[in-house]
């Protein structure tokens, strides 16, 4: 069982188990004894479109231009210029991944944790009965896709902003359900 098996009920504990496997060491670490996870979330995988787009578009674009000229000093260019949107493109995708990756969002009935950052951490902890609301923005393609970005307001005037979170509406019933 993960987490020290504290969760509300089993239906928590199904959803947790599923989810577990994105929650790192940290937010295991600063769990209370008596304290149970209620939602776990994530960075949505959108925060890869600019990756993909340059990566796609790298031999498309390189390829095109050089199989359309004669000209081998423009075909050199070419493919000179798409392997170094190649290039951009795995960085944009690794720069994602280790966002990603370092990134933990999880409610528990007392407090919701927001978790950014592997070798430069920053955290934000919340406790639920001082959120005076919860803000999603969602476009239309947020929408479809399932992402959205999550306003946490404090009572004390604290906010939070959270973009391109996964399942926003259930991060918000989850933070705004005690």
């Amino acid at each position: 069982m993960t987490c020290g098996g504290r969760y509300a009920n089993r239906a928590v504990w199904r959803a947790v188990w599923q989810a577990d496997r994105i929650m790192a060491t940290y937010v295991r670490s600063i769990l209370q004894d008596d304290e149970y996870i209620l939602f776990v979330t994530r960075l949505h995988w959108v925060i890869y479109a600019r990756a993909m787009v340059c990566i796609m578009a790298a031999p498309l674009l390189s390829g095109t231009v050089a199989g359309a000229v004669e000209s081998q000093g423009v075909r050199t260019l070419a493919l000179g210029g798409g392997l170094i949107l190649m290039i951009l493109g795995l960085y944009a995708a690794l720069k994602a991944w280790w966002r990603r990756f370092g990134t933990e969002i999880v409610v528990t009935d007392r407090r919701v944790i927001y978790k950014q950052g592997v070798l430069v951490r920053r955290t934000v902890d919340i406790n639920v009965v001082r959120i005076e609301s919860v803000d999603v923005e969602q476009g239309l393609v947020g929408r479809w896709l399932g992402y959205g970005d999550v306003t946490l307001r404090g009572t004390g005037g604290g906010m939070e902003t959270i973009r391109r979170v996964a399942r926003p509406l259930d991060l918000r019933n989850a933070a705004l359900a005690e």
